[in-house]
């Protein structure tokens, strides 16, 4: 007779589930981190990851810079790709006391993680969903530390601030529209588009945040973007055009250009 484990084994595997081993091990442990112990519960959550749906919404939480932020659908889920970003980030900073602002801040991973290593600095997490607003609050709570987070709603193609920071940093939707509806399908059908539409050239938010949010850095103010794959020399010219300077590409642990660091 097959074992549940083996069934739940060879499921994954027809259904070419990268890592199957990996995620059976992750879901068992939820289960039983959950007081779910029951078969059906289990089965239920195999047969939710054999359909598509990111490991991390069916676990409800995911770690990111060695913190826990809870994932939910209608958020994007945070990526280890972006921890370099934040990493650039808390290096820049230095420890120093400095006002942040994360737009398009998703579950405030970046902010939150920011906020959690560096003692010093106040964060203001902006986003236009309604949901990405609720989970950074839950998110802020879970780090302790929601005395540090500012949670705004912006569209930041119509509202503006009147503040000043010392660092704006963003992990902008810039997926190209055309190619939404062919990333994985973890992707395509599962995470909110909103979260991942640049526009028709993918680049709509950074040329809107370079010239809309330039009067909000102070002198020598730093602007981090997280950037996809290849899109770095658009990106500079867009900075270099807008009136940064001091203009630097970094790559991520594979190699692969992924943000793009400025300054005023």
């Amino acid at each position: 007779m097959v074992s549940i484990y083996e069934w739940a084994l060879s499921y994954l595997n027809e259904r070419n589930v990268d890592s199957p081993e990996f995620e059976l091990k992750q879901l068992k442990m939820a289960n039983s981190v959950q007081n779910h112990n029951t078969e059906k519960d289990f089965i239920s959550k195999v047969k939710r990851r054999g359909n598509g749906e990111p490991l991390q919404y069916i676990l409800g939480e995911w770690e990111f810079m060695s913190l826990p932020f809870i994932c939910r659908r209608n958020v994007l889920i945070p990526r280890p790709d972006t921890e370099i970003l934040v990493e650039t980030a808390l290096e820049m900073l230095d420890d120093k006391p400095a006002k942040v602002l994360d737009l398009c801040c998703g579950s405030g991973c970046i902010g939150i993680s920011i906020a959690h290593y560096n003692k010093n600095v106040h964060v203001v997490c902006a986003d236009i969903s309604d949901h990405a607003l609720k989970l950074t609050k839950e998110n802020a709570e879970l780090n302790n530390t929601a005395d540090k987070i500012k949670i705004v709603k912006q569209d930041i193609f119509q509202d503006k601030f009147n503040d000043k920071f010392n660092m704006i940093i963003s992990n902008p939707p810039y997926i190209k529209q055309e190619e939404i509806s062919q990333l994985q399908k973890e992707v395509a059908d599962f995470e909110p588009h909103l979260a991942l539409d640049g526009g028709s050239d993918g680049l709509e938010f950074y040329k809107t945040i370079c010239k809309n949010y330039y009067g909000n850095l102070i002198q020598n103010g730093a602007l981090l973007f997280e950037i996809g794959i290849n899109m770095e020399k658009d990106v500079i010219h867009i900075c270099s055009g807008n009136g940064y300077r001091d203009i630097r590409v970094i790559n991520d642990y594979n190699g692969i250009n992924r943000v793009v660091t400025a300054k005023k």
